[in-house]
C-alpha cells in the first residue's frame, strides 16, 4: 500500500468523529483535516503554490460529490483529500446535507431545461428562463438524466453564485442527487 494512502482511514476516522459544519469555505473539520495534512512531505507542491488549505478542501469535496467522476487529481497530496472525501460519503451517508451545507450548496427542487454543452451540461432553471441564467449542472454521483428528456424535474444541491464549470461561464453548479421528467413546455 501507498503511504500516502495509508492515512486515508484515519482521516475518515477523524472525519466522523468531528464537529458540525459552518457554512464557509468548507465545512469546519475538513478544514482542520486540512490544516492536519498539509504538514505531510507530499503536500509540499501544495503550500509552494500558496494555500495548501483550500485545496485539500476542494479535492475532499471532488471526492465527496463526484466518486465516480473523471476529475481525479495527480498530485499524492490531493488524492489524499479525493480519497478522504470520497471514504467519508461511503462512512457517513446521513451527514450528506450537512455536508453540502458546509460547502455553500442548498437542497433544492427544481425544473428546467438542460443541454450537453462542452465537456458538461447547462442547465436552465424554469424561474430563470426569461432571465437566461445558466446553471452548470453535474451529477451528484446518483443522479443521471437522459438525453431526449432536455425538461426534467431535478432534485440536488444548488451552490452560492459564482463561476462554475467550462471557462467558469455559469452562474452556479446545480448537483443532481434525482433526475424525472419535467412538465411539458408551457
Amino acid at each position: 500500500m501507498k503511504p500516502i494512502l495509508r492515512i486515508a482511514p484515519l482521516l475518515c476516522a477523524s472525519l466522523l468523529a468531528s464537529g458540525t459544519a459552518r457554512a464557509a469555505d468548507a465545512p469546519e473539520f475538513v478544514l482542520r483535516i486540512a490544516r492536519v495534512a498539509q504538514a505531510l512531505p507530499e503536500a509540499a507542491q501544495a503550500r509552494a503554490r500558496g494555500d495548501a488549505v483550500q485545496e485539500f478542501a476542494d479535492w475532499f469535496l471532488e471526492g465527496y460529490a463526484h466518486p465516480d467522476g473523471p476529475n481525479r487529481p495527480r498530485d499524492k497530496y490531493m488524492q489524499t483529500a479525493w480519497t478522504a472525501g470520497n471514504e467519508f460519503r461511503r462512512k457517513a451517508p446521513d451527514r450528506r446535507d450537512e455536508i453540502m451545507r458546509g460547502y455553500g450548496y442548498t437542497r433544492i427542487t427544481v425544473e428546467g431545461v438542460w443541454s450537453r454543452e462542452g465537456a458538461g451540461a447547462r442547465f436552465v432553471p424554469q424561474a430563470q428562463e426569461k432571465e437566461n441564467e445558466n446553471w452548470w449542472l453535474a451529477s451528484f454521483g446518483d443522479g443521471h438524466w437522459s438525453e431526449s428528456q432536455p425538461r426534467v424535474r431535478i432534485e440536488g444541491y444548488l451552490s452560492a453564485p459564482g463561476n462554475y464549470g467550462d471557462g467558469g461561464k455559469y452562474a452556479r453548479e446545480l448537483l443532481a442527487t434525482g433526475v424525472t421528467p419535467g412538465a411539458p413546455a408551457p
